[in-house]
């Protein structure tokens, strides 16, 4: 199977991206229980979605928006959006689309449940009523090691009141455009435990992960934020300029290796989407820099 490298800069500057259009951007309102708009963003709301009440496979708020220039998933305006063309299967006519919103600011949660009429489909303005809710909190201090046969594993603070729902993304899966696709697939649930060990991981594979905690109502907490370890061994090296910045990198000696997709964030953020794919070159020049 053919493979993309992950390179990660970490700098504290600011970017911009470029996309295409939407496809499928699914866009409504959220409001909270006392009628007011929802104005809160990331990371004290959140929301994720699924199709065909198949909670095995989910998008989150940091799916990527195919529109160059948009707002983002979450705008702290009252509104959010999906692009549902991230979803690695199709949407059909006769789907059923559920959103589960959250905010921490407010404990409040709320569903919201749509059928994909046709295609190309605009449903707007739908309206998200969140309700008070005791939402079990978002799973923090998660770490991610490698087991002694180089599996990955994961560890967390438990809550004894909740089990957890563990997703996983393969960063090797992008849309056409090199950005990660951010889809989840569902590789454990009711977990009693304060780690997981993803038996069917190796040294080798780079995959992402998140977890949701679950009080025995069935209340699903938001979703932690996503956790990775890049490729190592690849002798990056960077030269800053005023306004860009020039990697560097030795290539990996592997006939798999189709690519290199290049990350950065800023301190204290999580870096979801490449900000370029530069197939098999070695070197990239970032000129998008502003002090």
């Amino acid at each position: 199977m053919k493979r993309i490298l992950t390179l990660l800069l970490f700098i504290g500057v600011g970017f911009a991206t470029s996309q295409t259009d939407d496809l499928i951007y699914y866009q409504n309102f959220v409001y909270l229980e006392n009628g007011s708009v929802c104005t809160d963003k990331p990371p004290d709301a959140a929301f994720f979605v699924y199709l065909n009440n198949d909670f095995s496979r989910i998008l989150t708020q940091d799916a990527p928006r195919w529109k160059a220039n948009a707002d983002p998933n979450i705008n702290g305006k009252g509104m959010f959006g999906i692009e549902l063309g991230n979803f690695s299967t199709a949407v059909e006519v006769g789907d059923t689309v559920t959103v589960v919103f959250t905010s921490a600011t407010h404990n409040q949660q709320g569903v919201l449940n749509e059928i994909v009429f046709s295609l190309p489909w605009y449903r707007f303005p739908q309206l998200l009523y969140l309700q008070q809710r005791n939402i079990p909190a978002r799973p923090e201090s998660i770490r991610l090691f490698t087991a002694d046969l180089g599996q990955n594993r994961l560890e967390w603070h438990r809550d004894p009141a909740v089990t957890y729902t563990l997703f996983r993304r393969n960063l090797a899966d992008t849309l056409e455009n090199g950005r990660a696709r951010m889809e989840y697939q569902r590789i454990a649930q009711g977990i009693d435990a304060d780690h997981y060990i993803d038996s069917e991981s190796s040294i080798d594979d780079r995959y992402g992960y998140i977890l949701l905690a679950v009080d025995a109502e069935g209340l699903m907490s938001m979703p932690s934020a996503d956790l990775f370890r890049p490729h190592r061994s690849i002798d990056l090296s960077a030269q800053l300029g005023s306004r860009n910045v020039i990697l560097n990198w030795t290539a990996v000696d592997d006939d798999e290796i189709t690519g290199y997709n290049i990350y950065r964030y800023k301190p204290g953020e999580s870096p979801l989407e490449p900000i370029a794919y530069t197939g098999l070159d070695t070197v990239y020049t970032d000129t998008r820099l502003r002090p």
